[in-house]
């Protein structure tokens, strides 16, 4: 049995405490079984991925890091100026960029070295300038205590960072939120495949969604306090925005923008944080994004042989991945995967008919990426979205529609009655922090739409920001508890 009430009441009247179905220790419980969950769920995923890289923990970058780690461990991690040697040695030549650069020569192609030097040529020696070399740093430190052989134990470290940052997030969302919202919470976070697919991943992903993490729950913990915030947490902020841009640099406006929607969810809830606070979180961790890649500007300059030829290979790799240089690689591969999403395959028929109809390169490439995204929501088989983010976005309906909506659970006779009750929280409105999130979640999309066409399955990703506030919308509007 269903009901709407459309009256202004306040959340505690609609939902009183007493007729709670569950106890904080109960609760407790609950969400130490979510995280049991959570350690269980990675355990059986490492079996599955087996002893070498996976298409879901992107296997074609942790090939790459592996053979640039065992190029640093044999040379030094300062050799050739610190830029990762990708191409070198000879593990897994049928993965990564190996076995896209190197010709049936043996040797890499003038287009792929234009402005690095002549010795560039041989695969050894081939240095990649276009990312930061902190994921194969990382790689080469852990195999030089382990070694480089058992992928599995090389995964346990990037595993145990995730688990470490995935309960210091969820023990934060509790004391912050409640124990019941972080319950529900920490249970959308375990169900969403894109949470599990890079955690023990060898490349940036995992270390970058625990990085996130941490950010996010710093954020919790100055936002929602009555004290003076102490001064570390500007230090880590900066030091959270430093290592990200060490790690990668697709991930800028996710940290450099995390800030404005959790303050904007603040303000809903009627306790402002100064705006001083709010830009002080914008701005530390993109200074410390700034200098990481300042940092790896420095190095290409060294690999490059000048300050003009590094300038040269930035600008035409941005006018590259801006999607300004008029190519459209990227575009064909997904579509050809519609096969498997059955019914849901008409979603995507306007995005077809736009690709048949606009001319301009640019615009392509940005109804092509969103064209890959919305396939990342629905299809179960690419391990990103589905069915989570559809189902959590199903569920908040209800609460946009109504002030109340209540759904009675059948029971056996002479049982209490449970229901289950949606209720708009109490307080502002919660679309000014939707609209942040979604934009953090989007920009990178718009601004690099020649990456984001080639690498959707990684800048997919940025979208845990909006789901994460869909969660939380709907722990604080979502309650089971019993009727009278």
């Amino acid at each position: 049995m269903a009901k709407s009430v459309s009256q202004n009441t306040a959340h505690d009247t609609i939902l009183p405490r007493h007729d709670a179905l569950f106890q904080e220790p109960a609760l407790r419980w609950f969400l130490g079984s979510v995280f049991a969950l959570l350690i269980l769920l990675q355990g059986l995923y490492l079996i599955k991925i087996g002893p070498g890289v996976s298409k879901h923990t992107d296997g074609f970058s942790e090939a790459n890091a592996l053979r640039a780690a065992d190029a640093y461990i044999q040379d030094g991690l300062w050799s050739y100026h610190g830029l990762p040697r990708q191409a070198y040695g000879k593990r897994l030549h049928g993965e990564g960029v190996y076995a896209m650069i190197v010709g049936a020569d043996g040797a890499v192609p003038l287009e792929y070295r234009l402005r690095l030097p002549a010795r560039c040529a041989n695969p050894d020696l081939w240095v990649y300038t276009h990312y930061p070399e902190g994921p194969d740093v990382m790689l080469a430190l852990i195999g030089h205590v382990v070694g480089l052989e058992n992928m599995r134990l090389l995964r346990l470290f990037p595993l145990g960072i995730g688990l470490f940052a995935s309960a210091i997030f969820f023990i934060t969302v509790a004391q912050r939120f409640g124990t019941g919202r972080a319950v529900f919470i920490a249970a959308g976070c375990v169900l969403l495949p894109m949470f599990h697919a890079c955690m023990p991943g060898l490349h940036y992903q995992g270390y970058s969604l625990a990085l996130l993490l941490l950010q996010i729950s710093l954020l919790l913990r100055m936002y929602w306090r009555q004290t003076p915030i102490p001064k570390w947490h500007w230090a880590a902020l900066f030091l959270f925005g430093f290592l990200q841009g060490w790690l990668s640099f697709d991930q800028f406006f996710v940290v450099g923008l995390i800030a404005w929607p959790f303050w904007l969810l603040r303000k809903s809830e009627g306790y402002t944080p100064s705006k001083l606070t709010l830009a002080l979180c914008l701005a530390l961790p993109v200074a410390g994004f700034g200098l990481a890649h300042c940092l790896h500007f420095l190095q290409v300059v060294g690999g490059t042989g000048s300050f003009q030829a590094a300038i040269e290979e930035f600008r035409a790799t941005a006018t590259e991945r801006a999607g300004l240089h008029g190519g459209e690689s990227g575009l064909l591969p997904m579509l050809q995967k519609t096969g498997a999403l059955g019914g849901a395959y008409y979603l995507l028929h306007p995005f077809q008919y736009l690709l048949g109809t606009v001319e301009n390169p640019y615009i392509r490439m940005v109804i092509s990426s969103l064209y890959n995204y919305i396939q990342y929501f629905i299809h179960l088989g690419l391990f990103q979205f589905a069915p989570v983010f559809p189902v959590a976005a199903v569920l908040l309906l209800p609460v946009v529609l109504f002030h109340q909506f209540q759904i009675v659970l059948p029971c056996r006779a002479r049982s209490t009655p449970i229901a289950l009750t949606f209720c708009r929280p109490a307080g502002g409105n919660l679309l000014p922090t939707f609209g942040a999130a979604l934009f953090t979640s989007l920009i990178w999309l718009f601004v690099m739409a020649g990456h984001t066409v080639n690498n959707g399955h990684i800048t997919v990703r940025h979208f845990f920001v909006f789901y994460l506030f869909v969660l939380i919308a709907l722990s604080k509007s979502v309650r089971l508890h019993r009727v009278g």
